[in-house]
Order: structure tokens, then C-alpha cells, then sequence
């Protein structure tokens, strides 16, 4: 059940999965469905505003782990066309928006990465006296001890963020990852 206020009303209405599997007044397909969202940014307080990126984003990923649900427990009812429509263009427009694209053969793209990498420095920084534990096997029992200062915190990750050579889905499922967690 999701209750939505109506602001020009001023009351609340009640909204429930129809049988179709489309949020509507009433079980009844034939009920009116949940409208469209409308962002009505000036009428919040500043510090109250809707990031509409991150509404999106959070939309990608919970559209995302229902496919990848569906794959292995298909439901007896499936989602009408025009929800999935919806889910698949809001998870391409993720895609377009925090993913920068592989550039082709020959594009702008290309000429662009190709300048990024020749500014790139030639050395990697370099960091003090190197560590002599980091060279000695531990169990993962000893290596979660040892990964956290004096403070009780873990240890800042100094690594690169995209390894060498890493491709584009490597990174997005890395990138996944770090945002909402595995699975």
C-alpha cells in the first residue's frame, strides 16, 4: 500500500498493486493508477530539495536487481509493457549519465581519452618506507586486525580505483558495487 499526498487537495489517497501489477486505487485494473511524478521543486525549502539524479539512480539499481530477480524466479504475472519500457529507459539513462562511454575507433571521444592519457603522469606518486608487513601472509582472521588504525577505523584504500586495463563492465559492476553494495 503507498499513501500519496495531493498538495492541492490537501488530503492523502491510497494506492495498492492491481491485479495487472500497476499501482492503482483499487485492485481493480480498470482503477485509476498512481499519476505521474511531479517535481515541484520552489515549493520545498532549500535545504529539503530532491536530488532527481540520485532519485534515478536509485531507481537503476532496484530495476536492475528485479531483472537480474526475474532471470532466476520469473513471476506468474508479468509487469505491463509500458513499466518495463519505463525501467529499461531509466536504466539506459543511468548508463549515459554515470558511465563514461567506450569511445570508438576514430570518434571525439577517442581524441579526448587519447589527450587525458598523454597528460597522465609518466611515475606514480610514491609513498614512505615501504611497509614490511604488507609482504607477510596473514589469515583473514589476522588481515581484518590488521587493517584497522589505532582509532578503530578501517585503513584509507590507496589503490587505484579502476585497476590497469580494466574494461568498461568491470568497472560498472565495481562502480555498482561501491554505490549499493553486491547482489
Amino acid at each position: 500500500m503507498l499513501l500519496v499526498y495531493n498538495p492541492v487537495t490537501g488530503t492523502h489517497k491510497t494506492y495498492v498493486v492491481a491485479r495487472d501489477r500497476v499501482l492503482r486505487e483499487s485492485l481493480e485494473p480498470d482503477s485509476a493508477p498512481l499519476p505521474p511524478f511531479r517535481h515541484i521543486e520552489e515549493k520545498r525549502h532549500r535545504l529539503d530539495h530532491l536530488n532527481v539524479f540520485l532519485v534515478a539512480l536509485n531507481a537503476e539499481i532496484k530495476f536492475r536487481r528485479y531483472f537480474e530477480m526475474i532471470q532466476l524466479d520469473p513471476p506468474t504475472t508479468p509487469l505491463p509493457d509500458h513499466v518495463l519500457n519505463l525501467m529499461h529507459r531509466t536504466m539506459e539513462l543511468i548508463d549515459l549519465v554515470y558511465w563514461e562511454p567506450v569511445a570508438t575507433k576514430g570518434s571525439l571521444g577517442e581524441q579526448i581519452l587519447a589527450k587525458r592519457i598523454a597528460h597522465r603522469r609518466k611515475n606514480p606518486g610514491r609513498y614512505g618506507r615501504p611497509n614490511p608487513e604488507e609482504n607477510i601472509e596473514r589469515s583473514s582472521g589476522e588481515e581484518s586486525e590488521m587493517d584497522v588504525g589505532k582509532s578503530g577505523a578501517p585503513k584509507a584504500y590507496r589503490g587505484a580505483l579502476w585497476p590497469e586495463g580494466t574494461d568498461q563492465e568491470t568497472r560498472m559492476a565495481i562502480g555498482r558495487s561501491l554505490m549499493c553494495g553486491h547482489g
